[in-house]
């Protein structure tokens, strides 16, 4: 079953992301919306109409694909005004739509041209015209960066962004990409396995994960088992491979000493210092520095567990040597155990 009992509601307007691994249903949602696939169970609602036994055509929504799907015989204008064609409009409504449209996208210089004189970027812009200018109800993104070049998808990311404001139609998009999801959504739902893990704002979800699984795919966490040795409320103290750790219980309804866990802290909130610190601290050695430009990546041992540790404009430091990493309890979330954790 690639999708079981999924239940989300797209408030008009928002930019909206299915985020997950490879074959976790994100796909299989996106096509079920726009009717290319027929759901065994449940219903698909627009505006409160029941849309689940139309045909694609008859649902008025605008789909970019992944590899854009764009006409190789037809000119930029041709390509745009296709949709707009099958619908029966006259010709100088078609013109008139196609030139908003174009100029949305910052192609209307480029009406002329055909799809192999495009960069992949520009290409990308008349697959999102070509889906507007329908004026859609809803329209469907799936994966549609993931052809470009790294500095051309930060670029795309900013353009989707702008274009959806200028816009404002509802909009779900497909990526596995986190800070793709990260920095476009305005709300996303996290998806493994074909279920919803997780609905929520990207701030929200980052900081709150509901569970491990979360925590480790939206960023990245260091993911520790251990038991719990204390319970005071929402605070709690767990036995670890490298000593007992302070943290914050989060979706762990009735939690009890004993019970196993995993605990999630983030690289960022990880502080190397050459002495123990009064909160959290795991004495280790570095492993590995890897420059990442703006920041600086580690990775610890202590014992034979890895920590990976990010530190704002860094200065290398050597093989063996050794440091304390502090944490705050607060940063430091405590979900109840679902599975061995993989090894830094």
């Amino acid at each position: 079953m690639a999708v079981d009992a999924v239940s989300l509601d797209v408030p008009e307007g928002e930019l909206f992301f299915l985020l997950g691994p490879s074959g976790c249903g994100k796909t299989t949602i996106l096509r079920t919306v726009a009717g290319f696939e027929a759901p065994d169970s449940g219903r698909v609602f627009f505006d409160g109409r029941d849309v689940t036994r139309l045909a694609p055509h008859r649902r008025n929504t605008g789909m970019v694909f992944q590899n854009y799907a764009l006409w190789p015989h037809m000119t930029v204008f041709e390509n745009v005004a296709y949709g707009l064609r099958v619908r029966g409009l006259d010709s100088p409504e078609i013109t008139k739509r196609v030139a908003a449209a174009l100029e949305m996208v910052r192609m209307s210089a480029e009406s002329l041209r055909y799809p192999n004189q495009l960069s992949g970027g520009q290409q990308q812009r008349v697959a999102l015209a070509r889906a507007l200018v329908i004026n859609p109800g809803c329209l469907l993104l799936d994966e549609p960066l993931s052809n470009l070049d790294a500095k051309l998808r930060l670029e795309m990311r900013a353009e989707i962004k702008r274009i959806h404001e200028a816009s404002r139609v509802t909009t779900v998009y497909v990526t596995h990409d986190q800070k793709e999801a990260l920095s476009m959504a305005q709300r996303l739902a996290v998806l493994k396995d074909g279920r919803v893990v997780q609905v929520g704002r990207p701030g929200e979800i980052y900081r709150l994960p509901a569970d491990a699984f979360v925590a480790a795919f939206i960023g990245e966490a260091n993911l520790i088992e251990g038991t719990l040795a204390r319970v005071d409320g929402a605070g709690v103290s767990v036995d670890t491979d490298v000593g007992r750790i302070a943290g914050v219980l989060q979706n762990f309804p009735g939690a009890r000493p004993g019970d196993k866990c995993i605990v999630s802290v983030r690289p960022e909130d990880i502080l190397p210092a050459a002495s123990p610190g009064r909160d959290n601290s795991v004495g280790a050695e570095v492993v590995q520095y890897s420059f990442l430009g703006e920041v600086g990546q580690y990775l610890f041992r202590s014992g034979s567990r890895g920590f990976k540790v990010l530190v704002v404009a860094p200065a290398a430091a050597p093989e063996g040597q050794a440091a304390y990493l502090t944490f705050p309890a607060s940063r430091v979330l405590v979900f109840p155990y679902t599975g061995p954790v993989a090894e830094v």
